[in-house]
Parts: structure tokens; sequence; C-alpha cells
């Protein structure tokens, strides 16, 4: 009974000491990393701006191949929202919904993270000359059991900044500097095309390039048809954003008749604008983010998907993906 006693004893001391350890710890944490690119502001924020991307950089998205993510709002800025949802004990479930941005500058986003409460995050993009200062941060309350854990937390959220920063940064870098982008304000006529809607991945997406847009060729000539111009690609969004949800589209001279897999469809008419994008189709964050930017310097919104028009047939070029064109477009309200 003695030794009992004893170590009851010693666990009511050691219970005691956890509930009042707490007491002597700060509550809030503050995390903050920060790294110099050389590239434009535009092209690190769009990587950011859109949650879509974030399976390119962040290292969250690498911790749980089969973690479930949810995808809702609008596909990127302001109210554009995901949740996740994971086994792994080291990524949990929570959700993310950026509550206010300003294009190239600045994206503040409101974090819960299940278990622990609301975090809030900042991504702060400074440039200057030629060079783009990024800065991650978060802040957070921690509840008074798991303040023992802060410094823990701290030191993992900032390492994983740094890995995500790196990762920024060999992307926008890989893209030349020399490109500029010019969006191009424009207008198109209704446009009738037949298409095919498939999934992929950033992986995949060339051998689907390849896959399907014979396929919606052979199709719309099976159907008396005859393509109107270059085949495009309209960016669906999607619910797990490891993979892209594309549909695969062929103009044709007259409305469509579809059947099986095919779908007809039609591109309204009114207006536009476009960027030329020469490259790889894995770097087009340059393109986007300058048309975004373009769009709220102008006060404008999208109409709608982006679609990106291919040109240029890669196999034509030998794979030189630098003499490779592609149009992205988008309508305008």
């Amino acid at each position: 009974m003695k030794i009992l006693k004893r170590i009851l004893i010693v666990l009511v001391i050691l219970a005691a000491i956890a509930a009042i350890i707490p007491a002597f710890l700060g509550s809030h944490v503050h995390c903050e990393r920060s790294l110099t690119i050389y590239a434009p502001a535009e092209n690190a924020y769009y990587l950011v701006a859109d949650f879509k991307n974030w399976n390119q950089w962040s290292p969250w998205h690498k911790m749980d191949p089969n973690w479930k993510l949810t995808h809702s709002g609008p596909d990127q800025g302001t109210g554009s929202s995901y949740s996740w949802e994971s086994q792994v004990d080291s990524v949990g479930s929570g959700s993310m919904t950026i509550a206010s941005c300003n294009p190239a500058d600045s994206i503040f986003v409101n974090m819960e993270f299940k278990g622990m409460g609301p975090a809030t995050c900042r991504y702060r993009f400074k440039r200057t000359g030629d060079s783009t200062k990024i800065t991650m941060t978060m802040d957070t309350d921690m509840p008074y059991f798991f303040r023992v854990f802060g410094g823990m937390m701290k030191e993992n959220v900032e390492g994983k900044y740094e890995q995500g920063l790196k990762t920024i940064k060999a992307i926008c870098e890989d893209v030349p500097k020399k490109k500029q982008y010019d969006v191009i304000e424009s207008s198109q006529n209704e446009q009738p095309y037949l298409s095919i809607r498939d999934t992929c991945t950033m992986a995949t997406i060339g051998a689907k390039y390849m896959q399907n847009f014979p396929a919606v060729f052979e199709a719309a000539g099976k159907s008396g048809n005859i393509p109107a111009g270059p085949p495009f690609a309209i960016i669906h969004s999607d619910t797990a954003m490891t993979i892209m949800d594309i549909e695969w589209c062929v103009p044709v001279s007259k409305p469509a008749t579809a059947s099986g897999n095919f779908k007809a469809g039609s591109l309204k008419g009114g207006k536009m604008i476009k960027v030329e994008y020469y490259g790889p189709y894995e770097q087009t964050a340059g393109a986007y983010g300058a048309m975004e930017q373009w769009l709220a310097s102008k006060g404008k919104k999208r109409a709608g998907k982006c679609r990106e028009v291919y040109i240029t047939d890669p196999q034509g070029e030998n794979g030189k993906m630098d003499r490779v064109l592609t149009v992205i477009v988008a309508d305008v309200e």
C-alpha cells in the first residue's frame, strides 16, 4: 500500500506541475520566415493566391498523399477556401480561407486547425528592383494545456516555411527573367466546340494532351464537323487540388453533336483578355499573375473559367518548349 501511495503522490505532483507550468508560458506563438527571390512579385503571388497551386510548393501537401482536400469559393483571391482531412497526426484536419488580398503585394489567410483553434497567416511580397522579398508569418494563441508545445510548433512551422520559400524561389527563378507579359483586350464571337473532360496531375498533363486532343479531333471528323481553330483547354475547379480537372476542347465550324464521353459546348461571345506565353505548360504562373493583376488594376472580374489556347504543337518544335506558344484567355464581365 505504501508503494501505491507513493506512486499516487508522485502522479499528483506531476499533474500539478503539468497544470502549473503553462501558467508561466505565453499563449501567443508567432512564426516568421523570409526569403528574397530574383523574379517578379506577380509570379510568387499567383502561386500563393490560388490554393490549387499549393501542391507545387507547400511542404504540407507532400506529407500525406492520401489526404482529402476540398476546394470551395472563388478559384483564387478573397473568399477562396479549402479544407483538408488526414489520418496523419502531424497533418490533421482544418481549413484555410483567404480573408483579403492585394495583388502582387499581400495575402491574409484565416486558418482553423482542428483541436488547436484559429490562426492568422500573412504572405507579403515586397518588390525592390529585380528582386522580391517574400515573408510568411503565422500568429496563433495556444490553448492552456498546449502552451508547452508552443516552441515545438514554432520550430515546425518555420521549418516548413523555409522549405516552401525555397521551392517558390526555384519555381519563379526558373522562368526566364526577360519575360514580360502584356495583357491584350479583345473580343470574340460565339464559338461551338467539341470536348472531353479528364483529370490529370502536373506530371501527366503532357501525356493527357497527346491522348485527348487527337481523340476529340477524330470525334469531330466522324461527326462531319471541321476544326475551326487551334485546340484549347478549359481549367475547371477541382475538389482535390493535387488533381487538375481539364476539359480538352476543339473549336468546330458548326454546333457539334456529341456522343459517348464527348461533350458539345459553345464559348459565349463578348469581351475577353489574353496573354501570350512561351514555355513549359507547368510554368504559366507569371502569365496568370499578370492577368490577375491587370483585372485588379482595372476593377474588373473574370466571367467563368480561364482557358489555354495551344497555338504551337510541342512535337513540331522537337520538344523545345521555349518556342511553344500558349495563349491564356479569360472572358471579362
